[in-house]
C-alpha cells in the first residue's frame, strides 16, 4: 500500500535534515531565477556528499527516476493544489504547491 509524506518546504530558501525510508538526507531547496523554477539539491546526511544537485523541481514526474542507483525506495513527487501539473512558483511553495515522498509502490 502506499503513503504518502508531505516534506515541509517553504518559499523561501531552505537546507535542513530528513530521513527517507530511514535513511538521513540533508535537503537544500533554492530559487533560480533564470530558469523561474524551484531546484533541489540532496546529499547524504551522514557525509555531506552531494548526490543530486540542482534537480529542478517539476510536477508530473518522480523526480528519483534517474537516479534509482542511489538506491531510495520511493518517489518524490510536486504537486500543486488544483493543478496537479502546474510548476510551483516562487511564492507559493510549501503552501499550495507541495513536495511529497511516496513509498509502497512501483516506481
Amino acid at each position: 500500500m502506499a503513503e504518502v509524506f508531505t516534506i515541509p518546504l517553504s518559499d523561501i530558501p531552505q537546507r535542513f535534515n530528513i530521513d527517507l525510508s530511514g535513511r538521513p538526507f540533508t535537503l537544500t531547496t533554492k530559487f533560480n531565477t533564470e530558469s523561474n523554477a524551484w531546484v533541489l539539491d540532496i546529499a547524504d546526511g551522514e557525509t555531506d556528499a552531494m548526490l543530486i544537485a540542482c534537480l529542478q523541481m517539476v510536477t508530473g514526474t518522480n523526480l528519483l527516476a534517474a537516479h534509482g542507483y542511489l538506491g531510495i525506495p520511493g518517489a518524490l513527487v510536486v504537486a500543486t493544489d488544483g493543478d496537479d501539473l502546474a510548476a510551483p512558483t516562487q511564492t507559493n511553495l510549501g503552501t499550495s504547491a507541495n513536495l511529497y515522498y511516496v513509498t509502497g509502490i512501483d516506481d
